[in-house]
């Protein structure tokens, strides 16, 4: 790493063009043919990208943290199994600033 800084306002969706990063493996005991396949399977799709109701789990598992987080558990609950989100844009993006 050659600088690291705090930004103040949250990254936008799409500002970023991507992220480069190199992975070593030591001590590896698995299969090397799932490895390859991996990331044979990544370098035609890429990585997910866990956005969205994606962040807070499979089947929103971690949405009671969020809740508490927010301090309002009722509320992010509600977003996330209602099928209308708010039409405040503001109030729908709050739950994904969690």
């Amino acid at each position: 790493m050659v600088k690291r800084i705090r930004h103040h306002r949250k990254l936008q969706r799409g500002v970023l063009k991507g992220n480069w990063f190199l992975l070593t493996l030591r001590q590896f005991c698995g299969s090397h043919e799932r490895v390859s396949a991996g990331l044979e399977r990544i370098k035609a799709e890429g990585v997910p990208n866990y956005f969205g109701s994606q962040r807070f789990g499979r089947e929103n598992q971690n949405l009671m943290q969020v809740g508490r987080e927010n301090q309002n558990l009722m509320q992010a609950y509600q977003w996330f199994t209602n099928s209308k989100p708010p039409k405040d844009r503001h109030l729908r993006g709050l739950p994904l600033s969690a």
